[in-house]
C-alpha cells in the first residue's frame, strides 16, 4: 500500500477534475485528490488519499494509531456539501474496506442525522471491499445536503477506506 500525505499529493488537473457547482456531486473516486471533500480527524487518527483504491488508483483512508481519550475512542469525518432537488429519489453508493474486524464503524450521515452504519465485523472480513447503497428521498428545504462519513474507531489500531462514492437520482 502506498500512502500519500495530502501535503505531498500532487495531481494534474484534468477536465474531469475541474471544480463544478455544488449542484453536482463530485470526485467520489478520489482520483482528483480531496476537492471538494472536507476531512477532519481527532488525536490518534490521520487521513490521506492512498493507493490502491477499489477500482481506481486512489481511495480515502483513515488510520487509527492511538487512543483519543481514556476510553480509547478516535474519530474522523469526510464530508461533501451538495444541492439536491427536493422530492427526488436518490441512491448513495459507496465501497468500504477495513484492515481488521475490530476496525470500528463508518456511519453515514445526511445533515448530521445517521442514516446507515457499516460495521467492520460484518461482511466478508478484513481487506475485502464491501459495497453499500442507501436509497432516500430529498425532503429538506432548502435542498442543501451535507453528506458525511464518520469513522469511529475503538482501542485497536485500524485502517478504514472509502471509495467509489456516487450519488445518483433513482430511475
Amino acid at each position: 500500500m502506498i500512502t500519500t500525505p495530502l501535503s505531498k499529493l500532487t495531481l494534474t488537473a484534468a477536465s474531469a477534475c475541474a471544480p463544478k457547482p455544488y449542484k453536482t456531486f463530485q470526485n467520489g473516486g478520489f482520483e482528483c485528490g480531496m476537492f471538494p471533500w472536507r476531512a477532519r480527524v481527532t488525536h490518534g487518527t490521520t487521513y490521506a488519499v492512498t493507493s490502491p483504491g477499489k477500482s481506481g488508483l486512489f481511495a480515502f483512508e483513515v488510520d487509527r494509531k492511538a487512543p483519543f481519550d481514556g476510553v480509547g475512542l478516535a474519530q474522523a469525518t469526510l464530508s461533501q456539501l451538495v444541492d439536491l432537488t427536493t422530492g427526488t429519489d436518490y441512491v448513495l453508493t459507496f465501497d468500504t474496506n477495513f484492515s481488521n474486524r475490530l476496525g470500528g464503524f463508518i456511519i453515514v450521515l445526511f445533515n448530521g442525522e445517521g442514516q446507515y452504519t457499516v460495521d467492520a465485523r460484518a461482511g466478508s472480513g478484513p481487506g475485502v471491499w464491501r459495497n453499500s447503497n442507501i436509497a432516500f428521498t430529498a425532503t429538506r428545504l432548502p435542498s442543501q445536503y451535507l453528506i458525511e462519513f464518520a469513522f469511529v474507531f475503538g482501542s485497536t489500531s485500524a485502517v478504514a477506506k472509502v471509495d467509489n462514492v456516487t450519488l445518483t437520482p433513482s430511475t
